[in-house]
């Protein structure tokens, strides 16, 4: 079972990411927030940290301290998307689900 934690500032892609993600099987749980303190990164832990460019605290926080076992950030501003396994920037919305889902089914 995998936890993941999705911080997006932008409320009206939730169903977008909920659609998406496939935690249908309850293999895996997903919490999405609209933000998140410094202190409850500290305080939580997670395998999966998925994180938008314009959450500014949370993204600089995550990647700084190389939170769980993978790292994906993403922003339709992305110029150079790229992807390295435990590391991801995506633009493209369907490539970051498709590379969550992927390491979703390689846990299970």
């Amino acid at each position: 079972m995998m936890n993941i934690l999705l911080i997006d500032n932008d409320p009206s892609r939730r169903s977008d990411h909920e659609e998406n993600i496939d935690c249908s099987r309850g293999e895996h749980l997903l919490i999405i927030k609209e933000s998140v303190s410094e202190e409850e990164l500290k305080e939580n832990q997670f395998d999966i940290y998925v994180v938008h460019h314009a959450n500014v605290i949370e993204y600089k926080y995550v990647y700084q301290n190389q939170l769980g076992n993978y790292r994906i950030f993403f922003t339709g501003t992305c110029d150079k998307p790229r992807d390295n396994g435990t590391f991801g920037y995506f633009a493209d919305p369907k490539a970051m689900y498709k590379r969550i889902n992927q390491i979703l089914k390689n846990d299970s």
